[in-house]
């Protein structure tokens, strides 16, 4: 991504029926429902050796958090996490200018 998103690195975490994203930094998303100290967002997740694959999660981010939680699709997510050589999850960042 461009600046100012240019250093930003993400890992994908799994801890029994729990998963998230892991950020280097705060990231800094939009068009979420805002809620009291977090917001919801919808993301698309690819899979597959052409990312053909597609299914779409409710994540979580806490405000000021790095991490972001994958809510009412963890049980299908862990799977692919595991078994998929790559995954692609599109999130929706704020613009950038330069």
């Amino acid at each position: 991504m461009d600046f100012p998103y240019d250093s930003l690195t993400a890992m994908i975490a799994v801890e029994c029926r729990r998963a998230w994203v892991h950020f280097s930094d705060t990231p800094n998303f939009n068009s979420g429902l805002v809620r009291d100290g977090y917001t919801d967002y919808r993301v698309g997740a690819r899979t597959g050796p052409d990312f053909a694959d597609y299914q779409s999660w409710r994540v979580r981010h806490r405000w000021g958090e790095d991490l972001v939680r994958i809510i009412d699709a963890a049980a299908e997510a862990i799977p692919l996490f595991i078994s998929a050589p790559s995954v692609r999850i599109a999130f929706g960042w704020y613009p950038t200018s330069r």
